[in-house]
């Protein structure tokens, strides 16, 4: 499930679609009901700029500053690219299966006018316990896997009781995998 209020994806599961019966019955209610074991992500906005590696997240860029633009269908995949602005720079985000069913995949691309400001950092997981399990392979609480693929520079955190896994956005794109 994409929350496009943030440009997040916030429930991952495997099995049927989503039961939406809840949002659109009588006036509704906005829930959903999925149709397999979910896991709920971190549904908090994953871009901030870092004044110093212990600054708390989302300190930097308001929930505010995320302005939903438009979104497309990539013809080659059928998966959804959206494009959003944070902060006024504009971001390309697409979301697809590795076609076996295994893991999601995430490539978030700043447009080629975007300039990267200093400690813009990409916030790819957030939780309990983040560890590391293989040169950018890590668990989060138990549930789920992220393997990173980017040149960028990585590390997790533990900042006010909970694990984040950071990535400073140097390069334009990151992508990773989200498995479980």
């Amino acid at each position: 499930v994409f929350d496009n209020a943030l440009g997040v994806v916030s429930c991952v599961w495997k099995g049927n679609f989503i039961d939406a019966t809840p949002m659109w019955d009588s006036r509704g209610d906005g829930s959903f009901r999925p149709d397999g074991s979910p896991i709920y992500l971190d549904n908090t906005l994953q871009l901030d700029i870092l004044e110093a590696e212990r600054a708390p997240f989302n300190a930097s860029i308001a929930e505010d500053g995320f302005k939903p633009k438009s979104y497309s269908i990539n013809a080659l995949t059928g998966s959804p690219v959206f494009n959003y602005y944070i902060d006024g720079m504009g971001f390309k985000d697409e979301i697809y299966t590795d076609g076996l069913s295994n893991s999601l995949i995430r490539e978030v691309s700043a447009n080629k006018d975007v300039v990267l400001p200093e400690g813009l950092v990409y916030r790819v997981g957030h939780g309990n316990k983040i560890t590391a399990i293989d040169e950018g392979m890590f668990i989060v609480d138990g549930m789920y896997y992220l393997k990173l693929e980017t040149s960028n520079h990585y590390y997790i955190r533990h900042i006010e009781g909970k694990d984040e896994l950071i990535v400073k956005f140097q390069n334009p794109k990151i992508r990773y995998h989200l498995i479980w």
